[in-house]
């Protein structure tokens, strides 16, 4: 699923609560994806297996080329944050 939304309107914008540009008066979009953040929330989304694997792949724009390329990065990533102590000890 793309978390970018692009707005048709002013109306639109509001309605989702976007932040605005105060000197150009416009909404500030999200900026777009990278290649490999894309890949990661995809193997979120195949590890919790609610969709079709095509279907997961298609929504984040990936193939199953970047699903090699990504997913020790990924491994590393998650094994990292499961180490990572969430009080501190002071």
């Amino acid at each position: 699923m793309r978390i970018l939304v692009k707005y048709s309107s002013v109306e639109r914008a509001l309605q989702y609560n976007c932040p605005w540009n105060m000197i150009t008066r416009t909404p500030v979009l999200a900026p777009e994806l990278s290649r490999k953040h894309r890949t990661w929330i995809a193997l979120y989304d195949l590890e919790a297996a609610l969709l079709p694997r095509q279907e997961i792949l298609q929504r984040n724009e990936v193939t199953e080329e970047d699903l090699q390329l990504f997913e020790e990065s990924w491994q590393w990533m998650r094994t990292r944050r499961s180490l990572t102590p969430l009080v501190s000890s002071n």
